[in-house]
C-alpha cells in the first residue's frame, strides 16, 4: 500500500507517533466528536493508542487510515480512512473528518478524492461506501459532490454513546469512478468536481 499520496491542497500520508498532539488538539473539538465515533473527552493517551492500532491495522492490511496533511507546514488536520475491507467482495467503507479549522475550503473533497484513487487503482475495489448520520447534512453533500450516489436510511443500524443511531448509506461504483475521471481528463464538466 502506498503510504503517501500527494494532492493540491492537501497530502495523505501514514500517521506516526510525533502527529499525536495535531491529532488530540483537533479530535477532542466536540463538533468533530458530534458526528463520529471520537470517544469524548479525547486525550493525548487517545491519540496516541489511536496511532499504534492505526500502525497495527495497516501492517495487517485490516484498515488503512491516512492522515490528512497540510502541505505547508506537514501538520494533521484531519483523517480519512478504509475501514471494514472486504477483500474477497472487493468493497471497503470511507470515513472522515477534519480539523474545524479547516472547514469550507474544499480541502475533504479533495481527501475523498484521492482515497477513492487509492480504493479503484490500486486495491482494485468494485465499490467504495460510506455511512453518515442523518443530521450530518455537511457529510452528505460531501458525498453528492464527489460522485456517490446515495442508497438508503439504515434504521437502528449503529450504536452511539449507548443510542442507537440510523445512518444514511452513501457509495460509489468501481464503473461510476471511471467515467468520473475520463470526463475530467477530457475538460467536460462533471458533478463530482474531481477535475
Amino acid at each position: 500500500m502506498v503510504s503517501r499520496i500527494n494532492g493540491t491542497q492537501v497530502n495523505l500520508r501514514r500517521i506516526r507517533g510525533i502527529d499525536a498532539p495535531d491529532i488530540c488538539r483537533l479530535a477532542r473539538d466536540r463538533e468533530i466528536s458530534r458526528f463520529t465515533f471520537i470517544p469524548r473527552p479525547y486525550t493525548l493517551e487517545n491519540a496516541e493508542q489511536f496511532i499504534k492500532l492505526t500502525q497495527k491495522h495497516w501492517r495487517s492490511k485490516r484498515a488503512y487510515r491516512f492522515g490528512i496533511e497540510d502541505p505547508k507546514t506537514g501538520r494533521i488536520i484531519g483523517m480519512i480512512g478504509l475501514e471494514v475491507i472486504n477483500y474477497r467482495h472487493k468493497n471497503v467503507e470511507i470515513g472522515y473528518w477534519l480539523g474545524k479549522p479547516y472547514w469550507g475550503r474544499g480541502l475533504m473533497t479533495e481527501a475523498v478524492r484521492l482515497v477513492l484513487r487509492v480504493c479503484f487503482r490500486e486495491l482494485k475495489l468494485k465499490r467504495v461506501c460510506a455511512h453518515v448520520f442523518p443530521q450530518n447534512t455537511s457529510s452528505m453533500r460531501l458525498l453528492d459532490r464527489c460522485g456517490f450516489t446515495p442508497e438508503g436510511r439504515l434504521r437502528k443500524v449503529m450504536l452511539r454513546r449507548k443510542r442507537w443511531q440510523d445512518a444514511f448509506v452513501y457509495s460509489m461504483l468501481r464503473e461510476e469512478y471511471g467515467n468520473v475521471d475520463q470526463k475530467c481528463r477530457s475538460g467536460r464538466p462533471t458533478r463530482a468536481y474531481f477535475c
